[in-house]
């Protein structure tokens, strides 16, 4: 969400642009268009494995020679300011999003239309200031919600229409300040709120918060959870620690955070995962992805390790900018026997020569696996896991 203005370095190109990277960040920084234009080739930036350095020194020297995208944008029309977004239409300062219309101020959110200033909401429409809702309409200064219509100041209420300042109801109309109201009642008394002033509004959200302390509160909000522990989770099984969870199977799973749609064997991942199996150390990473291995912004990929931003992929190591190739080092491209043999040298080298940072800090491949390998062995199905 913290975006900066500052000019674009694509050959021929000098406009401002929006960018997650502050101006004074040594790196080249390219319009998204630009980006995904044919103007450049990363495989152009391709190195050769030096085995006299360390791997991530080598990483980021890549890095600072190889344009980088602006936002983490995908299929944005008329939506320059959205970040860590996938199909993004007509919308504004909106984050970790897929498939969003006309929707602003947002984050972590998925399939919503006109709605504004919501955070972990999916499938709302004509939504605003609220929390954790699921398939409301027109629902406003709500949280935790499901499958709710015309209503304003709820928190826990499922099926509800046309509801005011109520909590805990379940398949209620025309309730007002949790007291049942016929309909015309109910009407007759809303029309006399002025919801159009500001002042009215905080007096109302002072009300609610005093009904909210008093209501009753699950120990977490979750529905569909099958042996699992978190909060705010939907459709998830045996998982652990996971928290902003919604979807169709998000299983079999540790210390992850939102994930939307489809998750499998995921470790330590998050935000920004889903339709993907077998990631670790994965952030804004899926959509058709299978073990990816620390990774950031790797999309519809497979066996890709230590990359970012990569897109169609198979077979990655230490790769930036890469777009459907396959056996890739330091964005050289190796054949399939020369890459398969040259891996484990490298790995066996980034734990002889581990990378020193300036706090005298270092990391291998082998500090990774003592500090990760014994929590991997208590996931069900860790024997899945080819870790490094």
């Amino acid at each position: 969400m913290s975006l900066y203005k500052r000019k674009c370095d694509g050959e021929g190109h000098n406009e401002d642009i929006i960018t997650i990277y502050h101006p004074e960040e040594k790196l080249i920084v390219c319009d998204t268009r630009y980006w995904w234009g044919d103007k450049w080739n990363p495989i152009s930036y391709r190195r050769k494995y030096d085995f006299s350095k360390p791997f991530f020194q080598q990483w980021k020297e890549l890095r600072d020679s190889i344009p980088m995208q602006a936002l983490s944008n995908s299929n944005a029309k008329n939506s320059d300011y959205c970040n860590v977004a996938e199909d993004s239409k007509d919308s504004y300062m909106s984050s970790g999003s897929w498939k969003i219309d006309k929707t602003f101020y947002s984050n972590r959110i998925t399939e919503t239309k006109e709605c504004s200033d919501l955070y972990v909401a999916h499938r709302c429409e004509l939504c605003y200031d609220s929390l954790f809702c699921t398939d409301c309409y027109h629902t406003l200064y709500s949280y935790n919600c499901k499958n709710c219509v015309d209503s304003y100041f709820l928190y826990d209420c499922h099926g509800c229409i046309s509801c005011f300042g109520c909590t805990n109801l379940r398949n209620k109309s025309y309730c007002l300040w949790n007291v049942q109201l016929s309909r015309e009642d109910y009407m007759n008394r809303l029309a006399k709120i002025n919801l159009k002033s500001f002042k009215t509004v905080l007096e109302l959200k002072e009300k609610f918060d005093g009904l909210y302390l008093k209501s009753l509160h699950r120990f977490m909000n979750h529905s569909k959870v099958v042996n699992s522990t978190g909060d705010n989770l939907d459709g998830v099984k045996n998982c652990k620690f996971c928290f902003d969870a919604t979807g169709t199977r998000i299983e079999d799973s540790k210390y992850i955070h939102w994930i939307a749609h489809f998750a499998k064997d995921a470790y330590d991942s998050g935000p920004g995962i889903g339709d993907g199996e077998m990631l670790y150390e994965a952030f804004d990473t899926g959509t058709g992805s299978f073990r990816n291995l620390f990774t950031s912004v790797v999309y519809n990929s497979h066996n890709a390790e230590y990359s970012f931003n990569c897109y169609g992929c198979s077979g990655l190591f230490g790769c930036i900018g890469i777009r459907n190739k396959s056996y890739c080092i330091l964005n050289r491209q190796y054949l399939k026997e020369e890459y398969e043999a040259l891996i484990p040298k490298i790995k066996e080298h980034m734990n002889n020569m581990p990378y020193i940072d300036k706090r005298d800090l270092f990391t291998n491949t082998e500090n990774f696996s003592r500090l990760k390998f014994h929590r991997l062995l208590t996931m069900k199905q860790s024997r899945k896991i080819i870790f490094l």
